[in-house]
């Protein structure tokens, strides 16, 4: 697969609460959806993922663990793969 400019479909949002329970946003072919640890998938908006992520991100680590994932099969394109190396000392 040739690498390409990253899209909102290549990735996975995971929010992990401190009692283990993972909730998944991803965006398939059509839109958001919100996967609860239950298992239970809906459709969800750009804006309420989004609300979902920013009030994650407030909270902080103590409460709730944010991780994002690229999704199998998909690359970084090479310019970015520069930018995530650390620098050299």
């Amino acid at each position: 697969m040739k690498p390409s400019t990253m899209r909102n479909s290549d990735y996975a949002v995971y929010l992990i609460t401190k009692n283990g329970s993972t909730t998944k946003f991803a965006r398939d072919e059509k839109g958001w959806a919100q996967t609860a640890p239950t298992g239970v998938k809906r459709q969800c908006t750009a804006e309420q993922v989004l609300n979902h992520l920013l009030s994650a991100l407030v909270l902080g680590d103590q409460v709730i663990t944010t991780r994002v994932e690229l999704k199998p099969g998909r690359r970084f394109h090479p310019s970015l793969e520069r930018q995530r190396r650390p620098p050299n000392p």
